[in-house]
């Protein structure tokens, strides 16, 4: 192949480089359009998925005092409960013992101190009048009898104490009831209150979750119309590589050209030079250091031996 048509060639191939890298600045432009658009959409989301995250651990903390006093319930309820079974256990002491009292109440039939009072006066018509045998006898039975019915009232009187005792006792468990029973409503509330404010922050956590999600998948898009493209600037760079390959042996070629012309104008450049040198005709400064190059001048020799190269030279410079 001449030198033309190595030209030719490495000129073409050097065109098809051109055009695929235009091709490539082309599809460069275009990326970038698409890639800010998706540095929109990837700020978009970001921004929005760092919101829900901060809203999430506010929505946390609502939560975790949600479950706080829950819990305080449970306990307020777990003591109501053993409340209620304390106040059934007393109610059925107090039934019992009112029955027992209602029984011993019929047997005394009175009070002991009305027992008392006529159990003092017949001991006193006893003790102190004269009466007739048949009456003190009498008497004297009915004080026995009012003796065994006063322990019986005096019984009555113990289990009505106690009845009474366990009154008090449910009336003072009734009010700790009824305080524990407000603790438990107005917890309740506050837990309420807490989940709600939970809830409602969850719900914005939701939608700012789907708008991230929207923008995620915008963003995919984004990338799905660039990978493509990216693609094809691959293929193109692989294109281009093969190009200057088949471009590296012309080009070398045209290389050893270029250095063989060169090499046949230097030989002619020395030439003429030595002939100037020994037909001792002015040297220009190119001829001067060529031959010095070549070792056809001995710059020691010659600043010893006389002035022809330095006239020369002078010559020369002074063209």
């Amino acid at each position: 192949m001449n030198e033309k048509e190595l030209k030719d060639n490495i000129n073409a191939l050097r065109h098809e480089i051109d055009q695929r890298d235009k091709r490539i600045k082309e599809l460069y432009r275009e990326i970038n359009f698409h890639k800010k658009d998706a540095d929109t959409w990837r700020a978009k989301r970001d921004e929005t998925t760092e919101k829900a995250n901060k809203l999430s651990e506010e929505a946390k903390i609502f939560a975790a005092n949600r479950d706080e006093l829950n819990a305080k319930i449970s306990k307020l309820k777990e003591r109501r409960g053993q409340l209620i079974e304390t106040i059934r256990g007393l109610t059925k002491d107090i039934k019992y013992n009112k029955s027992t009292r209602d029984e011993l109440n019929k047997t005394a039939r009175g009070t002991d101190e009305s027992l008392l009072r006529i159990y003092t006066g017949d001991l006193d018509v006893l003790l102190n009048r004269d009466i007739p045998l048949k009456d003190e006898i009498r008497i004297f039975d009915r004080i026995f009898e009012l003796t065994e019915r006063v322990e019986v009232a005096k019984q009555a009187d113990s289990v009505h104490k106690k009845i009474i005792g366990g009154y008090d006792e449910v009336q003072k468990l009734k009010s700790e009831l009824d305080a524990l029973h407000e603790e438990i409503q107005a917890t309740a509330k506050a837990s309420q209150e807490q989940h709600e404010e939970a809830i409602k922050i969850y719900k914005e956590v939701s939608k700012l979750r789907k708008e991230s999600d929207d923008f995620h998948k915008k963003l995919l898009e984004k990338y799905d119309e660039m990978n493509p493209l990216r693609d094809k600037v691959n293929e193109i760079k692989i294109e281009i590589k093969a190009v200057q390959e088949k471009l590296a042996p012309p080009l070398e070629e045209m290389e050893k050209i270029r250095s063989d012309r060169e090499d046949r104008k230097r030989e002619k450049d020395i030439t003429e030079a030595k002939e100037k040198l020994q037909t001792s005709k002015r040297l220009s400064i190119e001829d001067f250091r060529l031959l010095l190059e070549r070792g056809e001048i001995d710059l020691d020799k010659k600043a010893s031996g006389g002035d022809e190269i330095e006239d020369s030279t002078d010559a020369e410079g002074s063209k």
